[in-house]
């Protein structure tokens, strides 16, 4: 049975034993930690999950949705007890596995700064390696040389943007 037949057959059974799922759009009040508070037509439901999962040595994904956006319920028992997200309109964060490692890399600028890290490790290189010596100068020459051409590489990395600061993983 492939997966699709799977998932028909499992909602076919949970409407067969009357549990038919009640989906809902609500907006959002607040958000206490991996849970929301929602506003469906004036009734506010307090303690909406937003992971399906309850076991919690499990680190999910937690989706936060923003405050005042639009989302879609669902009500897992029947008796608007186990009440889940499952559709977003706006998005705060995105959590990953607890977020430990910080937020997700954001590549094109992480490519610009390391072109330019590049650019001037290449500058440095070619600095010390085709500048002049002359005799008897003791070096000076050479620092001279080293100084100008190292002038010119003023265009810094700055690391500072590449961390996304509403995903993490």
């Amino acid at each position: 049975m492939d997966v699709y037949a799977k998932i028909a057959k499992q909602l076919r059974d949970f409407q067969r034993v009357g549990r038919t799922p009640l989906i809902f759009p609500c907006q959002v009040v607040s958000v206490e930690g991996n849970t929301c508070t929602v506003d469906f037509d004036g009734l506010q439901l307090s303690e909406v999950r937003l992971s399906a999962t309850i076991d919690s040595s499990v680190e999910p994904i937690i989706i936060t949705p923003a405050i005042g956006s639009t989302v879609v319920v669902v009500d897992l028992s029947g008796e608007m007890r186990e009440l889940c997200v499952l559709l977003y309109s706006s998005i705060q964060s995105i959590n990953i596995m607890g977020g430990h490692n910080g937020g997700l890399c954001i590549t094109p600028k992480l490519v610009e700064n390391l072109n330019k890290l590049s650019a001037r490790v290449d500058g440095i290189i070619d600095a010390l390696t085709n500048s002049a010596t002359v005799a008897q100068d003791g070096g000076a020459a050479y620092k001279t040389a080293i100084t100008t051409a190292l002038s010119t590489l003023t265009d810094k990395e700055d690391f500072s943007a590449i961390e996304s600061t509403s995903m993490f993983h």
